[in-house]
């Protein structure tokens, strides 16, 4: 049930989120993202629903295939020039995340997107990969994260890891 109704739940969450800031073209971020056909879906509906202030989205994967069907999909979707592609490791051999600011150039992001990659992840990569995402969030920022792994309680997880109380989703 978590897995079918994430992709509505997370879209929700971030038309909320974009809803409620006065950002002029907001700057989402999905890591790992694979073909991303959920965020660009949450991308297409935001272009239709103020296309003035259309978001910005980075899609972000090391999987050079994964990346030419999103960007297909963004073709098909009228949304290529909403969209920047990166193709970089996630993750170096120490499983440190790639540095997000050789992606963001000095920008911070208003909604940081990694749905279904967490649940791959061990304790420590979590951790830094966590870390990374919540340093690159402008404030007020969004970090919308999955983990459907039955060993974390999702939110008392990542608040207790981390030592803090951030509002994450």
């Amino acid at each position: 049930l978590g897995i079918r109704s994430r992709k509505q739940l997370v879209a929700q969450r971030i038309h909320h989120a974009l809803d409620m800031t006065d950002v002029r073209q907001p700057l989402m971020m999905s890591f790992g993202c694979g073909t991303a056909l959920p965020m660009l879906e949450v991308l297409a509906a935001e272009k239709a629903r103020s296309p003035e202030r259309t978001p910005r989205l980075i899609l972000l994967d090391q999987d050079p295939l994964a990346l030419a069907c999103a960007s297909t999909l963004a073709s098909d979707m009228g949304l290529n020039d909403h969209i920047e592609v990166h193709c970089a490791r996630l993750f170096d051999r120490w499983g440190r995340p790639v540095d997000l600011q050789s992606v963001l150039k000095g920008r911070h992001l208003d909604i940081a997107e990694d749905s279904g990659l967490r649940e791959y992840l061990p304790d420590r990569i979590y951790r830094w990969l966590t870390k990374e995402t919540w340093r690159a969030l402008a404030p007020g920022g969004l970090m919308s994260t999955g983990n459907m792994n039955k060993s974390r309680p999702q939110r008392e997880f990542l608040h207790g890891m981390m030592g803090w109380q951030p509002h994450v989703h």
